[in-house]
């Protein structure tokens, strides 16, 4: 009689388990995809620093333009690879790849205003600030978009491991009332 109670209760055990792993691996990825997300807003602000900092007499340097070509690979980068990355949600990869859109047209805009020679007293300067302070803007809406929408993701699947994991737990003690 206690050899198939500690049977059922081991199987109970290690499908629970298994389950728990499953919704373990979800928050993982949704986990990623939060901090690719935040990622690329840290790197996409970066560049958006460098091309404010041209326009500070004084403050920026010669090698502006190569700071924001770095910078701009370094997005470029973490776009590919979120491109490569699997979002669950058709909507996070369609704001992935407006955002990129968007961070493709302030890259063009952005290197040419660092060609632009003392941009802060060139009218045309402050406005090509403005198109790329608009664009960049889009993109970091579009990516905390994304964020938001991977924690609500998160959020719904922790639920139905807690519902899993109450009607696990059920069974379990139903297993061991019967087998007593």
């Amino acid at each position: 009689m206690l050899l198939p109670l500690i049977v059922l209760a081991a199987g109970a055990f290690f499908s629970f388990q298994s389950v728990i792993r499953a919704f373990d691996q979800v928050v993982q990825e949704a986990s990623g995809e939060m901090n690719l997300a935040a990622r690329l807003q840290v790197l996409i602000r970066r560049t958006r620093i460098v091309a404010h900092d041209s326009f500070i007499p004084g403050f920026g340097n010669e090698d502006e333009r190569a700071t924001f070509l770095e910078a701009s690979r370094q997005v470029d980068k973490a776009f590919q690879e979120a491109r490569a990355e699997v979002f669950d949600l058709e909507e996070e990869r369609t704001l992935i790849q407006s955002a990129h859109a968007d961070w493709q047209r302030g890259r063009s805009i952005g290197e040419t205003l660092l060609g632009i020679p003392n941009p802060a007293r060139n009218p045309r300067a402050g406005r090509q600030l403005e198109r790329l302070d608009a664009l960049l803007d889009r993109a970091l809406d579009k990516l905390e978009r994304v964020h938001s929408l991977a924690m609500w993701e998160m959020g719904r699947h922790l639920e139905q491991a807690r519902e899993v994991r109450r009607r696990v737990l059920l069974v379990m003690v139903v297993v061991f009332v019967v087998g007593l």
